[in-house]
């Protein structure tokens, strides 16, 4: 495997590929995982060996510094265990992206994403792998209306389709409608103001169906080498048409930081307080609060260091409100051996305490990848 990812990248130290006004990246990677706890389950742990395979394409035009961009992007996961076979899984995820600045200070972004995924080991009652297809399409306006007053308004389409039928129940189409005023008060840094209406519209039955209303305030950064972000916070409004359901009133916060403290140390953060739809029958939402950290430290050039930890409670509303505390940490070492050639190894612990029996595990990964990127 070492072999065909030299080949791969080896016309190249830095550059990508280029023909004519068409960027093209290519990416592989190859990553050995042992896991402890296969299943993520209470009892009866199983351990495993197993192997990623992640090629991705991505292809830009142009590639010079024009008023648009048009972007295509192509990755396949493909897990495969050991001895657990059963867990086996072909995940795909395609990307397509179109984005304009008009003169005049008018922009246009459109993106369509399509996933072909599960979800993540531990999040359902039943230990077989949830598979999903699922398709979000985003499209975005903004105008400036004066140097330091820009409008913007968002329209997505989520649709979301499992393929067995235990999970059926949680097909569903969401569209939402997103405004955001804009006043730049600082060079690099903008206030805002942001109220989102989003329709939740379930397939198979009406009973969940919902109407939610985001009402944040918020300050915007990019200050270019040293820190960006984005940090807002709010109230939130979670109506069910079903009147018997009860609903969310509340807290909404979401926060992004990226800091460098030097050219060796940078901190990541993100955090949220939000409702989420559920994932166990019987139950109608759950609201999840998390926060997260990751730190970089840079020993040399080509070697860096990170650590991390995360914080997450689902609390579920309805017929069995039950609470889950989930923590998260670990290590990892970066090896970057040319500029297209890095190695990553990483150590991680995942615990989830549960009201409900059946949430509760802990598991250990170790994991060493290598990753190509010309």
């Amino acid at each position: 495997m070492v072999t065909c990812l030299c080949a791969l990248t080896w016309s190249s130290e830095s550059e990508a590929m280029r023909f004519g006004a068409f960027e093209i990246n290519p990416s592989l990677s190859l990553e050995e995982l042992f896991t402890d706890n296969v299943f993520e389950t209470n009892t009866d742990r199983r351990s495993d060996f197993s192997t990623v395979i992640t090629p991705a394409l991505q292809i830009i035009f142009p590639r010079t510094k024009k008023k648009y961009t048009v972007e295509l992007y192509y990755q396949a996961a493909l897990e495969r265990f050991n001895r657990f076979t059963s867990e086996n899984a072909d995940n795909h995820k395609a990307i397509g992206k179109f984005d304009e600045k008009f003169p005049g200070g008018l922009e246009l972004f459109v993106s369509d994403e399509f996933n072909r995924t599960h979800d993540l080991r531990g999040t359902n009652l039943t230990p077989e792998l949830a598979f999903y297809k699922s398709n979000l399409v985003t499209s975005s306006a903004a105008y400036e209306l004066s140097e330091r007053v820009k409008m913007r308004v968002d329209y997505t389409n989520f649709i979301l389709n499992y393929e067995d039928d235990s999970n059926k129940f949680r097909n569903r189409t969401d569209n939402g409608v997103m405004g955001y005023v804009y006043y730049r008060c600082l060079p690099k840094t903008s206030a805002f103001i942001e109220y989102d209406f989003v329709m939740i519209d379930y397939v198979k039955s009406d009973e969940l169906d919902s109407r939610e209303h985001h009402f944040y305030g918020g300050v915007t950064w990019d200050i270019t080498g040293k820190t960006k972000g984005t940090v807002k916070a709010g109230y939130g409004i979670k109506d069910f048409l079903n009147t018997g359901i009860g609903g969310y009133k509340g807290a909404i916060v979401e926060l992004v930081i990226d800091h460098n403290f030097n050219t060796r140390n940078s901190l990541k953060i993100r955090g949220t307080r939000s409702t989420e739809e559920t994932n166990i029958e019987g139950n109608n939402f759950f609201v999840t609060t998390g926060l997260s950290l990751e730190y970089f430290h840079k020993f040399t050039g080509k070697i860096t260091g990170k650590a991390f930890a995360s914080y997450e409670r689902d609390s579920y509303r309805g017929d069995q409100p039950i609470k889950d505390d989930l923590w998260e940490g670990g290590l990892g070492i970066i090896y970057q051996i040319r500029k297209w050639l890095r190695t990553e190894a990483q150590y991680s612990y995942t615990k989830r305490n549960s009201d409900s029996e059946d949430f509760r595990y802990s598991n250990n990964v170790y994991s060493l990848k290598i990753v190509a990127t010309p």
